[in-house]
């Protein structure tokens, strides 16, 4: 799994594949910008830090 952050609204975006990527928020085209390579452990862990 990977994730990128919006460069224009920094919101988080996940995905399978780093194939065309739109921003699941405003639509911009994140396709060329670096990714984040996660595993589910990863994503469970900042899921929990947003509940504080």
């Amino acid at each position: 799994m990977f994730k990128k952050t919006c460069i224009n609204c920094d919101s988080p975006s996940y995905g399978s594949s780093n194939d065309q990527w739109i921003c699941p928020f405003c639509e911009t085209d994140l396709t060329e910008v670096p990714s984040e390579e996660l595993d589910v452990g990863t994503i469970e862990l900042e899921e929990f830090l947003k509940l504080g």
